[in-house]
């Protein structure tokens, strides 16, 4: 290469590249369609996700909703307690943490709900706190469960956490009717609603304010909305909005233990709404970071991992594919300005090799 051409690409790739080196890079994903159970098609919703990338959630065998579990490229139905048929909603798993434990809720022979652990092919009835139906939301690698549950006479549905074989009530906020448990985190710290937001810990159920709340992080980071319904976080005692991606109403649905978060949100003023993905201070419609459409919008992210693997609504799975790392970037930026200094003094070296020819002549 000549000393001009190299020191023109230097010139100007440098300032580019050193740019680059000290901006945040969009994250980027591959995406896997889970399919359905017993279907060709796709009819599997991603409720939860643990480290290993299995998915649990909603799928379909005969026209019957089953809760399934999604591992390597299969679907596996597992079952129910003795019911035949359930809505969409209510056969579901909605949880599996990394020891492939699993909670949601299934019907019963009677008819009714009730919250179920899933542990090594076998699925166990958690009961009740006394009503007809309960549902488990949550599970810690502890195996502690988070959940809702009806009360004798079915007056009234509690959060509860189900631990070393009992469910607990976990009562309400400043005298609620009703409360439910939505996220429980390794510390065995519960959020849910009831009335307002409330943090279960220490025995003690805290107030948070008005909005909503669906998980929390080992951090403590509480994710939901407020109460104007704008996707927000809670942390060191305030409550911080995130935006949407331009419509009126979004809301935070799951947190990783770095602070990502994934959601919903509007799009504009009609009701469509895109999955999101918030991280660094930044909110991405998930479908602009997809390497391939799937067919269908991604309206609902559900669940996110510690790997920054994604789920939601449609059965699918996205996984980050790597960016370049910023001081890769970096030093390919000061080469190049290594290259812009010796293509300088090259080009100077060879001006006064020039300026003795011509007083030599």
């Amino acid at each position: 290469m000549r000393a001009t051409s190299a020191f023109i690409i230097a010139l100007v790739l440098a300032p580019v590249l050193l740019t680059a080196s000290r901006s945040q890079a969009a994250p980027h994903f591959t995406i896997t369609d889970l399919g359905a159970l017993g279907s060709p098609d796709r009819l599997l919703s991603g409720w939860g996700i643990n480290e290993s990338a299995q998915v649990v959630g909603y799928s379909s065998v005969g026209g019957l909703g089953v809760p399934a579990l999604y591992t390597n490229g299969t679907v596996q139905s597992l079952g129910t307690l003795g019911g035949t048929r359930s809505p969409r909603l209510v056969n579901n798993a909605y949880d599996i943490n990394n020891s492939g434990q699993i909670v949601g809720g299934a019907a019963t022979s009677a008819g009714n709900l009730h919250a179920f652990l899933y542990s090594d092919g076998v699925m166990t009835d958690l009961g009740t706190l006394g009503g007809s139906n309960s549902w488990g939301s949550a599970i810690n690698d502890a195996g502690q469960v988070a959940g809702r549950s009806w009360i004798t006479g079915d007056s009234a549905a509690r959060a509860f956490l189900y631990s070393d074989g009992v469910m607990h009530n976990l009562g309400t906020l400043n005298a609620a009717t009703h409360s439910v448990a939505s996220g429980i985190n390794s510390h065995g710290q519960v959020v849910g609603q009831s009335g307002n937001v409330f943090l279960y810990s220490d025995g003690v159920m805290h107030d948070l304010g008005p909005g909503q709340a669906y998980d929390i992080n080992d951090n403590g980071m509480v994710v939901g909305s407020t109460f104007d319904g704008i996707a927000a976080f809670y942390n060191d005692g305030t409550w911080h909005e995130i935006g949407t991606l331009g419509g009126r109403i979004s809301e935070a649905i799951a947190v990783n233990n770095h602070g990502q978060i994934v959601g919903y949100s509007q799009v504009d003023t009609s009701s469509i709404k895109h999955a999101f993905l918030y991280s660094d201070g930044v909110m991405y419609d998930l479908n602009s970071l997809i390497d391939a459409s799937p067919g269908w919008p991604l309206e609902f992210a559900f669940a996110i991992n510690d790997r920054g693997q994604i789920t939601g609504d449609g059965g699918f799975l996205l996984t980050p594919t790597p960016n370049p790392e910023p001081g890769s970037i970096a030093l390919l930026g000061v080469g190049l300005v290594g290259l812009l200094i010796w293509g300088r003094r090259r080009l100077g070296w060879q001006a006064l090799q020039f300026g003795a020819k011509t007083r030599s002549q």
